[in-house]
């Protein structure tokens, strides 16, 4: 199976660590490795090396060939601009499609953490399968809800396919980010999965679905794709692209039983904030999490990253408190709060602090 690993935001909420130049995924904040890495890492248990590729912005590919090193130069697919999810997939499946439009293929992204592999890998076989008998279809990978989530969105899935597959569920649709109250009700109903964009297909059948459902997205992909050895015309083509999600684009277009979805407990974090960041790498809610120099005395749910040279970060009795020391840039926040990071970012890069952005 081939992989597409989609790698090309800018990961604002982890500043000041994450960086224009340098995004979250690039970034080594997991025992001294990034995201980009332990995802590449853990899907090559599945697809060979030569078989991965990376979707991200001309700006990264150095990023990625030092960070990467196994994977083909040739594997790294740039974008001259970011237009969102939808013409990266299509454009990236154009790619794929001139290798083999037959060959299953998964798309994941890059800035995610699964804390159980086997889990991950055991998914991936059984979707690979399901699409090699099935080539006109998609399997989509839910995350078994944890909690009543507001802030992802859902999968409503439908009834066994087979007796013989009791893992392998009909899909019914996509939800929309529920308030708090209705995601406890999908926790109780017990049918419905988180939505973690992962999906398993063939480029032959998501290109026809772009080709039905966001033509203009198609063509422009299809037309971007044959010009992108001319930097300039591929950058003009790539710049009328919709600034759209595959999921509004595509995705939520498809009708029900259309589609399967296989749900597992993968472990999975999006790590898009500190607070999730400290998710994923806690035991329990209490715990301290620190990198670098640091030393916390009577200190609970509090995170820590010290990325300074020859300085120590001493904490005593903080609680629910984010601090991370970048050199040039210091943040100290409640951790509740740390979505709020992205808006602070926007105000420093209209300031003369941009360049710290």
């Amino acid at each position: 199976m081939k992989a597409v690993i989609f790698a090309g935001g800018t990961g604002t909420r982890l500043w000041p660590l994450s960086r224009k130049r340098s995004p979250k995924q690039f970034e080594k904040i997991i025992e001294g490795r990034s995201t980009l890495q332990i995802m590449t890492d853990l899907v090559s248990s599945v697809s060979p090396k030569k078989d991965i590729y990376i979707s991200t912005s001309y700006l990264y590919v150095e990023n990625i060939a030092d960070q990467l090193p196994d994977i083909p130069r040739e594997n790294i697919i740039t974008e001259p601009v970011r237009r969102d999810t939808a013409p990266a997939v299509a454009y990236s499946c154009f790619w794929l499609a001139e290798k083999d439009a037959d060959a299953p293929m998964v798309i994941l992204w890059g800035d995610h953490v699964i804390k159980k592999p086997k889990n991950f890998r055991n998914v991936l076989k059984k979707a690979e399968k399901v699409i090699k008998e099935k080539l006109d279809t998609m399997v989509f990978i839910g995350q078994k809800p944890r909690y009543p989530a507001t802030a992802l969105g859902w999968i409503q899935t439908g009834r066994a396919v087979d007796s013989k597959a009791p893992f392998l569920l009909e899909f019914e649709r996509f939800v929309e980010k529920p308030d708090l109250q209705t995601a406890k009700k999908y926790m109780a109903e017990g049918n419905y999965a988180w939505n973690l964009g992962y999906f398993v297909t063939t480029p032959k059948f998501i290109l026809s679905l772009f080709e039905r459902y966001a033509p203009k997205i198609y063509k422009l992909a299809k037309k971007a794709y044959e010009k992108r050895e001319n930097f300039d015309e591929f950058k003009e083509i790539f710049e009328k692209m919709p600034e759209i999600s595959i999921d509004y684009a595509v995705l939520e277009h498809l009708p029900g039983r259309s589609a399967y979805v296989l749900v597992e407990d993968l472990g999975w974090t999006d790590v898009g904030t500190w607070e999730s960041l400290k998710s994923a790498l806690e035991e329990g809610a209490d715990d301290n999490i620190t990198s670098g120099d640091v030393f916390l005395e009577d200190c609970r749910d509090t995170l820590v990253y010290n990325f300074a040279k020859n300085k120590l970060i001493v904490g005593v009795d903080l609680e629910d408190i984010v601090i991370v020391d970048a050199e040039d840039a210091l943040l100290v926040a409640k951790k509740s709060s740390a979505v709020k990071i992205k808006k602070v970012v926007k105000m420093l890069s209209d300031s003369e602090y941009e360049k710290l952005t």
